[in-house]
């Protein structure tokens, strides 16, 4: 296998044919049988892969993202793995075990064994006097707890995102991204309530409320934007690492504002440039820990804010074990603490290990071998794992890609079930199209491009500028444009016009083969309207970044108007119209909210996200955990999938793998393709799988 480094810090990975050829692994052996009406897992095994290191020594262990960190008063190390829904104890012995969490995607319910219970994304963590463990778990929307007989429960939070129950019992209340965790020596928990950016408090009696930030971003001393870490001390100071606005706040108990001591608006200019930090804490001396995740390094501030370098030389990767922290390399760190000895943790989430700078500064590994979720490469695809696949592409000789955006991946499935990893060190990969040629166009959508993988193994960027956001470059070269933030979903004709769904510009752009760059659909201006006309004259509103852009062969172009509740179509005239919703919300009390059967258009559909095409004129979407169709006559068909409406749960274990597809599950449905037989093909998110639904 060789290894081919890229512009951008990417890697395309071009694994040798002969080699696959040469696997002693029959197709039959590696993808499963394909059974009409039944759904099966083409893909992933949905979690984890590869030793977990349980009852071993911690630095043999996986650890999947480690996000949060805590310690009791026996010397007990605890950790939160963000991808892989675990919380991990290493004890004084340096030997870890699982005290939380399956490593399977999902909500457990309360009441029973924490290492029996789904969790999805363990953020922070915080331990009381009691011994009972903290855990916020950020895309659930909860914070639970783990006591010392380890039975798991809900603190705060019902699930649902939003903000709400300030002044009353905090299990009743609505969070929305809960991050680190604090407790103080009254045992109240503190809260980096993210997306409300706000701090919350939950006092001993369980009563919550909001101290720190107004809920409303900004840089004002009353404001913070998407904080993520918080640490709390004797006398009741917080600090509060301001992610989104790059700096560390110092919040008083007894005032309504805070002022910065790092980062941005600080009054000392050695520790004035602050990128994302997510993380802080505090040693027995009054010294303050800064997780400088953007830069990369970790800063130490004494108590008269004189700052230095702990961990890191500013720039991502793994190195430096058995020397100095300052020219160590880490790669995101999160998470920070110290213990009694003065010794620095600190997560270093993408090399997937927690680091240790002891007193003397030497820097080593004190838990994690390095590996990750997404591993199985030169196997068979169903043992394979997946982060969160996002996206799925089949090309014209049957090969798929898969995008893993928060492993950075592109992966590559061979029509016998081999998978292998093409592209790494993307920036948040997610939709795909594979040209005439074989070519591999993808979103990068955290550098708002769009970049090809050509047959050669050779990545070049074909649609804007990396990282520079905006809209221009109509007429001119698509890769003089500039595209909105995060494009995420694109598509290609059977002519090999390249649509991209530049959602943040309301706007559907197209490249020719040429590389010539046009608005394609929109106005930019959000809204409804121009069914009948010309699609450059219409008004649509996706939403958000996920509302997804499909071609026929024809040159048909379909996208998901997710805010106006409807699928919408350009022709090859260019003119646009409605072609499944109706506009109106479903009505709860209906089960389904509409039978299959009818024109499409007459329909009240929730908020289609992902759309297919085939070449028989059909189209395909999701609806909150459904996977309908729409003939060329413009009726409605259910392929999979029960009625499911939002905020009622979803089975995220087997999905109803090898039953009826009518009763098959989807926890989210992030990517839909077909492939030359009509098979359709589910990038699950949640249940971490690729399902297939046949023809």
């Amino acid at each position: 296998m060789r290894v081919r480094e890229i512009r951008h810090g990417l890697l395309v990975v071009l694994s040798s044919a002969t080699v696959l050829a040469a696997l002693p692994l029959p197709a039959a052996a590696a993808t499963p049988a394909n059974t009409p009406g039944v759904i099966t897992t083409y893909a992933g095994n949905g979690t984890t892969t590869g030793p977990l290191g349980d009852n071993g020594p911690a630095t043999g262990a996986l650890l999947d993202s480690p996000a949060g960190l805590a310690r009791d008063a026996a010397g007990n190390t605890y950790v939160a793995e963000y991808w892989g829904s675990r919380v991990r104890k290493i004890a004084p012995d340096g030997v870890i075990s699982t005290v939380a969490g399956t490593g399977q995607f999902g909500s457990g319910p309360d009441g029973g064994p924490a290492t029996a219970t789904q969790l999805q994304t363990p953020h922070g963590l915080a331990i009381d006097s009691k011994g009972n463990l903290y855990l916020s778990d950020y895309l659930a929307s909860r914070v639970r707890k783990v006591s010392p007989q380890g039975v798991i429960s809900t603190v705060a939070g019902t699930g649902a995102y939003g903000y709400g129950g300030d002044g009353g019992p905090a299990a009743q209340s609505v969070l929305n991204g809960p991050s680190g965790l604090a407790v103080d020596k009254a045992d109240n928990l503190y809260i980096a309530d993210t997306d409300n950016n706000r701090i919350r408090r939950i006092t001993a009696d369980g009563r919550i409320n909001t101290v720190a930030g107004t809920g409303a971003p900004g840089t004002e001393t009353d404001r913070l934007t998407a904080p993520r870490g918080v640490v709390v001390t004797a006398t009741g100071i917080l600090y509060i690492a301001d992610t989104g606005n790059n700096r560390v706040q110092l919040k008083e108990p007894t005032s309504p504002y805070a002022r910065p001591v790092a980062g941005q608006g600080a009054p000392f200019q050695a520790i004035k440039e602050l990128n994302g930090p997510r993380g802080v804490g505090l040693d027995p001396g009054g010294n303050i820990y800064i997780a400088d995740t953007g830069n990369n390094r970790v800063l130490a501030l004494t108590a008269q804010l004189k700052a230095r370098v702990q961990a890191g030389d500013g720039t991502a990767g793994f190195a430096g074990d058995g020397g100095q922290g300052l020219v160590a390399r880490v790669s995101a760190p999160g998470a920070v603490l110290t213990d009694g000895s003065s010794h620095l943790f600190l997560a270093d989430r993408d090399n997937h290990r927690v680091r240790r700078v002891q007193a003397g500064r030497l820097m080593s590994t004190f838990a994690g071998d390095g590996s990750q979720s997404g591993q199985g490469d030169g196997g068979p695809a169903l043992k394979a794992g997946f982060y969160e696949p996002r996206a799925v592409a089949i090309g014209r000789d049957g090969t798929m890609y898969v995008t893993d955006p928060q492993l950075g991946s592109i992966r590559k499935i061979t029509p016998a079930g081999i998978i292998s990893t093409v592209v790494t060190r993307a920036k948040a990969p997610h939709g795909m199209a594979v040209d005439s040629a074989g070519n591999l166009f993808f979103a990068d959508a955290y550098d708002a491009v769009v970049r090809k993988l050509d047959t050669l193994g050779v990545l070049t960027t074909v649609v804007g500028r990396t990282r520079e956001t905006g809209f221009a470059g109509d007429g001119g070269p698509a890769t003089a444009a500039l595209l909105g933030a995060e494009p995420q979903y694109i598509a290609l004709d059977g002519a090999d016009n390249l649509y991209i769904a530049d959602n943040a510009n309301f706007r559907i752009r197209m490249v020719t083969p040429q590389g010539i760059i046009s608005t394609f659909a929109g106005t930019g201006v959000k809204g409804y309207a121009g069914d009948g006309g010309p699609a450059t004259a219409a008004q649509f509103n996706p939403a958000t970044s996920y509302a997804s852009v499909a071609a026929d062969h024809a040159g048909n172009v379909y996208f998901a108007d997710k805010g106006n509740r409807r699928i919408r179509k350009i022709n090859t005239q260019g003119v646009i119209s409605t072609v499944a919703g109706n506009g109106a919300e479903p009505s709860p009390i209906l089960s389904p909210p509409q039978p299959d059967g009818a024109q499409a258009t007459s329909i009240a559909l929730w908020s289609p996200g992902q759309i297919a095409t085939d070449r028989a004129g059909n189209f395909y979407f999701d609806e909150i955990g459904r996977i309908r169709k729409v003939d060329a006559n413009g009726v409605l068909h259910t392929m999979a999938g029960p009625d499911a409406r939002p905020g009622e749960g979803h089975d995220l274990t087997s999905g109803g793998d090898g039953g009826p597809t009518a009763l098959a599950e989807f926890g989210r449905a992030w990517g839909l393709t077909l492939d030359a037989a009509g098979n359709v093909y589910v990038a699950d998110g949640q249940t971490r799988t690729i399902r297939r639904i046949p023809a």
